[in-house]
């Protein structure tokens, strides 16, 4: 995603990627290449499959330099310690259901979608190993370059992510506004800058 256009105006700045987050720039060329979630691998297959077939190129988002693994986030189920045995049970069966790879097929391969002709994997990346030695999902380009990247993933607690995203967001904001770009955020949130004009 190219953040300056020709103009030397700043699009990752001023709104320009908040619909898209760039996949339609990415769709015309106008970019090559595109930073997001696997599920929105669907959207630029589904609008120029004759562009991209199978010739587009994975690979996971490495934080930190050096052989950092990959983040990702995953979704989970949540039962609550409370609740009855009967519901609990009831929970339970559900859940065993949603998380086969049966339905996980479904979902991921968008086996549910009216035009079988057409069809266009939703690329989501279920925590799954049967998910993956499935024939559909094993012999599919993508998944082949996802599987690697899902495979060096390690978890890490969640615990005060939260907070640490809000400060982390902080500094890097009161950073840009130090170096004179309007973030839209109050002097008390930056009381290392000094000498600079920050929206009250």
């Amino acid at each position: 995603m190219a953040c300056t256009n020709a103009t030397g105006e700043n699009r990752c700045l001023n709104g320009y990627y908040a619909n898209d987050g760039g996949i339609h720039d990415f769709i015309l060329g106008n970019t090559d290449r595109y930073v997001g979630f696997s599920e929105m691998l669907y959207w630029i297959l589904k609008e120029s499959p004759e562009g991209f077939g199978n010739n587009l190129t994975i690979s996971g988002t490495v934080y930190g330099k050096g052989t950092y693994p990959s983040l990702a986030w995953a979704d989970g189920f949540v039962m609550n310690s409370n609740t009855d045995t009967e519901k609990m049970d009831q929970a339970i069966r559900f859940i065993d259901f949603y998380n086969s790879p049966d339905v996980k097929a479904i979902i991921a391969l968008s086996r549910d979608a009216r035009d079988e002709n057409n069809r266009v994997p939703r690329y989501l990346l279920p925590a799954s190993e049967k998910f993956y030695a499935l024939p559909e999902v094993a012999s599919d380009p993508y998944y082949q370059q996802f599987y690697p990247v899902i495979r060096s993933m390690t978890p890490f607690p969640t615990g005060g992510l939260r907070g640490n995203m809000s400060a982390i967001y902080r500094n890097v904001s009161c950073a840009l506004t130090e170096k004179g770009m309007d973030m839209n955020i109050t002097a008390g949130e930056c009381p290392r800058i000094s000498g600079t004009a920050v929206p009250a």
